[in-house]
């Protein structure tokens, strides 16, 4: 008998969502230019995008672990990328006063090349949903 965990089953309903609305806005960028109503339908999607994320960052923890220590699991999810946002304004500033702003381009698009390398490395788990 196979058993499907309501986190799997949540994620597998959850999984893409995000990155195909936001891909899909990006694309409206890239086909049709810059104009008041694609500036208006890319709020709109990635608004949307951004809501999805809000609500499953809360939800699937939620039915994954359970609600006993659900705050704690919460915080150790979190504190990764708490620590870096509160770190890299200062981080950045250092680079511009210590380089160019060739350079802090250069920074920030190699660490958002490691973040897609890293968002591409994931593969879903194999569930029977």
């Amino acid at each position: 008998m196979n058993f499907c965990s309501p986190g799997a089953c949540i994620r597998s309903r959850w999984r893409g969502s995000r990155s195909e609305r936001c891909s899909f806005a990006f694309g409206l960028y890239a086909l049709f230019g810059v104009s008041v109503f694609i500036a208006a339908m890319f709020m709109i999607l990635f608004g949307a995008a951004n809501g999805l994320v809000t609500i499953a960052r809360g939800a699937v923890p939620l039915a994954l672990f359970g609600a006993k220590g659900y705050g704690h699991i919460m915080g150790r999810i979190g504190s990764a990328s708490l620590i870096m946002q509160a770190i890299a304004p200062f981080a950045l500033a250092f680079a511009v006063e210590r380089g160019s702003d060739a350079t802090l381009l250069a920074i920030v698009a190699g660490f958002a090349m490691l973040s897609f390398i890293g968002l591409a490395a994931i593969r879903p788990p194999a569930t029977n949903c």
